[in-house]
């Protein structure tokens, strides 16, 4: 709900449509060539569409069918836009580098808030629209991470800031892309 009241506020503000804001202000002005909203209902070069698992009244896996009536037939503020791992990196870089917000704004984004989690070796901090990992009483920031699930997709991102290495990983199908991004971690900073 809070995604879709921000984007009625953007169209309100600018006076655009929030995919049109979005695809100006956003994908091509820091050159995100790869990401749109697309119409399900188009034929669309290069777009993976999704997978959701199908189980059986024992809860066991018996196929996989599209995810295409699980959405509204083009994205909207909570969901929906179509990307890449490239553009989702490039994304963060110009970002976290400032190129793309005023340096106010970018500090004021890669500050985590509050604390969310504590863990034995880690503790977990929420900011505006990223969680942040630290290891235990250390200040610097690990990990900058987001994800997502719904119906027939998973993503997984996370940028370690101290290598400077960014993890994509989007998936067509329900399926596990934090197991996947953790041992891609251990290899990178090691375990938590």
């Amino acid at each position: 709900m809070a995604f879709i009241l921000l984007g009625l506020v953007i169209e309100k503000i600018t006076g655009e449509k929030y995919r049109d804001y979005i695809k100006e202000e956003v994908f091509e002005k820091i050159g995100m060539a790869n990401s749109r909203f697309y119409s399900m209902d188009g034929i669309n070069e290069n777009v993976a569409e999704g997978y959701a698992m199908v189980c059986d009244a024992k809860d066991e896996f018996i196929g996989w069918r599209k995810n295409i009536y699980s959405y509204p037939p083009i994205g909207s503020p909570d969901g929906g836009a179509f990307t890449t791992v490239e553009d989702l990196d490039i994304f963060i870089r110009k970002l976290y580098s400032g190129e793309f917000l005023s340096k106010e704004l970018t500090e004021d984004l890669f500050t985590p808030k509050v604390v969310y989690r504590e863990y034995e070796k880690a503790t977990v901090k929420m900011g505006y629209g990223f969680e942040f990992i630290f290891r235990k009483d250390e200040e610097d920031i690990l990990l900058v991470t987001k994800d997502g699930v719904n119906s027939g997709v998973a993503c997984k991102f996370n940028y370690y800031p101290s290598v400077d290495a960014t993890v994509i990983i989007l998936a067509n199908q329900d399926c596990n892309v934090w197991a996947m991004a953790r041992e891609i971690q251990e290899l990178l900073v090691g375990k938590l």
